[in-house]
């Protein structure tokens, strides 16, 4: 912070000389500054949601072998070069709306760190990893029942105000086939349009289960093309469409 501080009194020296230039020099070094500025200046923290989707169907996959490895394995790097001091990072569960695991995040198998302090890098991304592997041990001792239907939709929109709060600076990493089986298709459009703007999302599962083959999953994964567009998401950039991860 102190040579943030040094470098602002640097920059506040060169504006107040900038008297002495003509137009053309004025803005191209004003220019420079700018850039320097914005350089030097640290980035948002990144927030961070992990959700598990408890359809049946795509609980089946998750409790196939190797498949919930390979999940959580991606998910963990995408948590290691993502997350930074100040980072928030929530997991939960995508469950029915008429359940206690509505998708809600504030639902009891719900947890969230903020990174520093007490809590590490390491240890939040230990954490979430611990998370993941319970959940897998509990739907396989069936302590957690799979849901028939699941609203991704409704959870998707119950993040909304973690995302706005982020600063554009934030990525969602669903667990899940993305198949809402509550609403299904067409989807209903985000409760607050731009809710996801700047985000990064991805789908590790997305489309897997799927029957009806290649048309019926590139008809939804279009659906959600538009849904997370309309959510202010980059979809060609930003949008991970990733059936095995």
């Amino acid at each position: 912070m102190t040579a943030i501080i040094a470098r602002i009194f640097i920059l506040t020296a060169l504006f107040l000389s900038l008297s002495t230039y003509g137009q053309d020099s004025k803005t191209a070094l004003a220019n420079n500054v700018a850039q320097t500025v914005t350089s030097q200046l640290p980035a948002f923290p990144k927030t961070v949601v992990v959700a598990v989707d408890l359809t049946g169907s795509f609980v089946d996959y998750i409790l196939a072998d190797g498949y919930m490895d390979r999940a959580v394995k991606r998910t963990m790097q995408e948590l290691e070069k993502s997350i930074q001091k100040g980072s928030l990072v929530r997991v939960g569960v995508i469950g029915h709306s008429h359940h206690d695991e509505s998708g809600s995040f504030e639902h009891l198998l719900a947890r969230e760190w903020t990174v520093g302090g007490k809590y590490s890098k390491e240890k939040v991304v230990s954490g979430v990893r611990n998370w993941l592997r319970d959940i897998e041990a509990d739907l396989r001792s069936k302590k957690l029942q799979k849901q028939v239907n699941t609203a991704v939709v409704m959870a998707f929109d119950r993040t909304a105000e973690l995302m706005r709060r982020s600063n554009g600076n934030c990525m969602l990493i669903a667990i899940s086939d993305l198949d809402d089986t509550e609403f299904g298709l067409p989807l209903p459009v985000p409760y607050s349009p731009g809710e996801f703007k700047g985000c990064e999302v991805l789908g590790l599962g997305a489309g897997v289960t799927l029957r009806g083959g290649t048309k019926a999953e590139r008809e939804l994964r279009q659906a959600w093309e538009v849904w997370f567009k309309l959510a202010g998401v980059d979809v060609a950039r930003d949008f991970h469409w990733v059936p095995n991860p």
